[in-house]
């Protein structure tokens, strides 16, 4: 945690359909998505089309790395005056969260048939 508070090691996800009338999300549009049978049906495709086109491919991945070494250097001088987290290390959080979330949107989607 750094200087300013906020816990970057705690997980963000957001969009775990536990509910299936839209209620387990904080995002009051998602919810309302969710809540009608042909926007769910909608919204889950275009999900599961934007998952296969950036997380299964590894661009999402390859986008993290190559943001983070054009930002590496001023990364570290902010690390050094403000306690803000190692960028490697964060980057490396980064995108364990996206094959977590991979990995959520797989199991969900299998789940549906």
């Amino acid at each position: 945690m750094g200087r300013g508070g906020c816990n970057m090691m705690h997980d963000q996800s957001q969009d775990i359909f536990n509910e299936t009338d839209g209620r387990s999300t904080w995002n009051h549009l998602v919810n309302a998505v969710l809540k009608y049978p042909t926007l769910r049906a909608d919204y889950l495709e275009r999900l599961r089309d934007l998952q296969d086109r950036y997380l299964t491919s590894g661009w999402l991945q390859n986008e993290a790395y190559r943001m983070r070494d054009r930002i590496a250097a001023a990364a570290h001088k902010d690390n050094e005056k403000w306690d803000c987290g190692d960028i490697y290390a964060g980057t490396e959080q980064l995108v364990g969260q996206m094959w977590t979330r991979k990995a959520q949107l797989e199991a969900f989607f299998n789940s549906q048939g």
